[in-house]
């Protein structure tokens, strides 16, 4: 028995093949190890009462508020770098004997397609595509809201204005009134932005 545990064990390693199984075991309690992690959060989240989780998602939606106009910014910074990454290719028509043909002639050609398939460029594109769905989304949130609940957000999360300055700019004389203004806001945006929890 101990033969051919040891023959067996030696044709691994004569074949490379133990190399491949090690390795597919360490990727395999990897991969096991983060299911396991994210099943144990997900147990914890959805343990918690459901009050608790609804403020969670309330504080994950007004921090997506307040950082709208962040968002914008980052989207105009990645795009410049992204156009610097990825220069403009021109092409020009060149006549031949047999027929018209066209090529491109850009001095930074080969630079600029060895850029395109770079790790950077993708990135760049995975987040700018991430902050337009977070802007877009909220864009579309705030649609169906009322004028002055509109005027909050824009005062309150894009301004980021104390609540008393808020309430003074509303034309209101107390804060809970504004209070009220922010739980019917969240009461909302906690469903028109579910798809945001996650982001």
């Amino acid at each position: 028995m101990g033969k051919k545990r040891a023959l067996y064990c030696s044709g691994f390693f004569h074949n490379g093949s133990c190399d491949h199984l090690s390795n597919f075991h360490n990727d395999s309690f990897h991969h096991k190890k983060s299911i396991f992690e994210l099943g144990e959060q997900m147990m914890i989240f959805s343990g918690r009462s459901s009050g608790k989780t609804k403020a969670i998602k309330e504080r994950i939606i007004e921090n997506h508020l307040r950082f709208y106009q962040t968002y914008q910014v980052g989207i105009k910074n990645c795009e410049q770098q992204l156009e610097y990454i990825m220069p403009t290719l021109i092409a020009r028509y060149e006549v031949t004997n047999d027929n018209e043909t066209s090529f491109i002639v850009n001095n930074t050609e080969n630079c600029a397609l060895d850029r395109i398939e770079s790790k950077r460029a993708i990135d760049l594109r995975e987040e700018i595509e991430r902050y337009k769905i977070i802007t877009k989304s909220i864009e579309n949130a705030m649609e169906n809201l009322s004028e002055i609940e509109k005027r909050f957000i824009v005062l309150r999360y894009f301004e980021g204005k104390p609540m008393q300055v808020v309430t003074n700019a509303l034309g209101y004389a107390e804060e809970k009134s504004v209070y009220r203004i922010r739980r019917h806001i969240l009461d909302r945006m906690v469903i028109s932005l579910n798809n945001l929890l996650l982001f």
